[in-house]
């Protein structure tokens, strides 16, 4: 038999998330979709109490909460209160994982820290989906070609969370089209740079 009661942990990650999402998020949801705008007020405070940087490993700033249940469990009351907000609040955890994953120790030293920064909330936005290719990362056309230090990174990406606005993107590309999901790499880019 398999036990799949909440911890005592799991519960109160729970209780925090819907206690956030009934108190600040379920009050303002309506009018910033009316107003069709970014709810700053609600991603400051949720930067503040940890909610947007649960999911980094403290030694980087973050909450350190590694497992995928308490992360499904803080998601589902996020999106409770509002799925618009939600994914916003969502969307730089997302961002950070690759960089967790398969980053190296200078690149996690270097961008997860920015993301957990108190006082500063800072949005990380996950770039794979394409016109033609949606999340189907095999059809990616984006490209990206070394020039001497550097890479060029030519393509499109649509219905990106945080797209536009984040100050980090993990931008899917691929470095040789005809090598397939082979040559597809993940860059990690500064939303100050051009383009």
């Amino acid at each position: 038999m398999i036990d799949f009661s909440l911890s005592d942990e799991q519960k109160m990650l729970k209780d925090w998330a819907h206690e956030f999402a009934e108190n600040e998020i379920r009050p303002v949801a309506a009018e910033y979709d009316e107003e069709e705008e970014m709810p700053w007020p609600v991603l400051e405070k949720a930067h503040e109490v940890g909610l947007t940087t649960y999911g980094i490993p403290e030694e980087y700033g973050g909450g350190g909460i590694m497992n995928a249940v308490s992360h499904a469990l803080i998601a589902e009351e996020l999106f409770w209160g509002c799925a618009g907000i939600a994914t916003a609040v969502e969307a730089s955890e997302l961002a950070a994982m690759p960089i967790l994953l398969m980053g190296n120790d200078e690149q996690k030293a270097q961008w997860l820290p920015r993301l957990a920064e108190p006082g500063d909330v800072k949005l990380g936005a996950f770039a794979v989906t394409e016109p033609e290719a949606g999340t189907d990362v095999s059809a990616i056309t984006t490209r990206a070609e070394r020039d001497g230090d550097e890479y060029v990174i030519n393509g499109q990406k649509r219905f990106i969370s945080n797209g536009g606005i984040a100050d980090l993107y993990i931008v899917f590309a691929t470095t040789d089209p005809d090598a397939g999901n082979e040559a597809l790499s993940a860059f990690i880019i500064s939303g100050e740079t051009p383009g």
